[in-house]
């Protein structure tokens, strides 16, 4: 992927003071506005108060200091980065009289770190006093702390030495109390020479939640003989639930940035049946191979390539190069994808990748290539994935015997309809909603299957407490 032009950078050089001073405003609505200790759920986690260098100062570092991507990194409103506009009175649940808004934002793909670390803080799982709680999260940064080159080498080790040094003084740590924590990077990252983390003796007392798990053999066999635990989080999308309300009552949108375009997860709407949106980066075998399947290829709008044509025009492929680090470039993506039936979703150096999500987001039925690697998505005992995505054998397709174009036209429309209908119905679940200080009796977002996650693994720990209940969440 190429990073922003030298001419750009500078430019967003000038504008980090006011960035700043965004992160520091955003944070307002970031931090809960009572004290949810008393607040009745089947257990508790403590979060641990740690030293700015391990959250804070990592998100500083990469808004300070510069680099190719300086620009790329906006974790203000609680790591989901500024809002570029919003979508309103969303129908989701055919079933349920209820609209729901959306916003889509600035989101950064390793923000993760910062987003978790806040919604926690606000969740009605938290409480204040470490003495009542059954697990213990903890607040450091080794994914931004990964990226920013401010750091001398070595800097990841010593972060590592103190953690763990802060944590062997706490006794619910020494107790073998659960503690967990998140990794904003996929976990092959967690053993890199940057951040050994995953080699040190005491990592086998953590659990991380990472955006992808481990892929490469001889690793997955280190994990387990290292009783390393590990699950995998959804990446965080552009797109943000707001929230949703009944379509009886008087309430109605809070819009500041409007974008009125509350039929895109309806599949009658969309004038492109399949696309393809990748950054001009060097292409793998697959990806050049699926690039010489497309004929129409370019960087326009949505609106500016329909613009040019009849109306009511359609197109069987579009493939769009894109920039993530550029906010048009990033609407310009997810107008695309809202106006896509298909999204081709090609793995690059790992398995998966973070438009799996946006698709997912957007209504667009990702379209997934196996190879010799697992794919392996968020929640994947929860959340039936095969009823809503289309996996075709790489080696079809790098063999060039297989026409992606033919292979999914193939598919009826009535089961397109029905995995539209199926992915709607789990969308809310793996994605992170907007923050706005307020503190609900329940999440409503990809944080209810993190929490059971947590609750699962304490039920192993045979930790007392009331049981929480394990869904699948649909059934046909």
């Amino acid at each position: 992927m190429q990073g922003p032009k030298e001419s750009e950078i500078y430019k967003s050089l000038k504008s980090e003071k006011i960035k700043l001073e965004e992160l520091l405003d955003s944070e307002k609505v970031c931090f809960p506005s009572i004290d949810t200790s008393s607040i009745k759920t089947p257990f508790k986690i403590y979060v641990y108060d740690m030293t700015s260098f391990f959250n804070r100062d990592q998100v500083e570092c990469l808004y300070n200091y510069p680099t190719q991507y300086h620009g790329c990194y906006k974790f203000s409103y609680c790591g989901m980065g500024p809002e570029m506009h919003r979508i309103n009175g969303v129908k989701i649940d055919l079933n349920q009289d209820q609209l729901c808004d959306f916003s889509v934002r600035e989101t950064h793909m390793f923000s993760l770190e910062v987003t978790i670390h806040y919604k926690l803080l606000s969740s009605p799982y938290r409480t204040f006093k470490p003495e009542e709680a059954h697990a213990f999260y903890v607040p450091a940064y080794f994914g931004l702390h990964y990226m920013c080159d401010y750091y001398p080498q070595g800097s990841g080790t010593w972060m590592l030495q103190h953690m763990f040094s802060f944590l062997t003084h706490q006794p619910y740590f020494n107790k073998g109390l659960l503690h967990f924590t998140t990794f904003g990077r996929t976990l092959h990252d967690l053993h890199s020479d940057v951040i050994p983390v995953i080699q040190n003796y005491n990592a086998k007392s953590l659990v991380f939640m990472s955006i992808e798990n481990e892929f490469e053999p001889k690793w997955v066999d280190f994990i387990k003989s290292h009783d390393i635990r590990s699950f995998t989080l959804p990446y965080p999308s552009y797109v943000h639930l707001i929230h949703c309300y009944s379509t009886n009552s008087n309430q109605t949108s809070f819009n500041q940035k409007n974008d009125n375009t509350s039929s895109i997860y309806q599949g009658t709407e969309r004038n492109v049946f399949l696309l393809l949106a990748m950054g001009q980066r060097e292409l793998t075998p697959l990806r050049e191979r699926l690039e010489s399947q497309f004929r129409i290829k370019t960087d326009e709008s949505h609106e500016e390539y329909f613009n040019k044509r009849r109306v009511g025009a359609k197109e069987d492929m579009v493939l769009l190069y894109t920039n993530p680090c550029v906010e048009s470039a990033i609407h310009v993506t997810t107008r695309w994808l809202m106006n896509s039936v298909f999204c081709l979703q090609p793995g690059g150096l790992t398995p998966s990748r973070k438009s799996i999500y946006d698709s997912i987001q957007s209504g667009c039925i990702p379209v997934l290539f196996k190879d010799s690697r697992p794919i392996i998505l968020a929640f994947p005992d929860k959340i039936p994935y095969t009823d809503f995505t289309v996996t075709i054998p790489q080696e079809h397709v790098v063999a060039n015997t297989t026409s992606v174009l033919s292979y999914l036209k193939a598919i009826s429309r009535t089961r397109i309809s029905q995995m539209q209908l199926n992915m709607r119905k789990v969308q809310k679940l793996l994605q992170y909603s907007v923050m706005d200080g307020v503190v609900r009796t329940e999440h409503d977002d990809a944080m209810k299957l993190i929490l059971e996650e947590i609750g699962d693994i304490l039920t192993i720990k045979n930790v007392t407490r009331s049981k929480i209940e394990v869904n699948t969440y649909y059934t046909e």
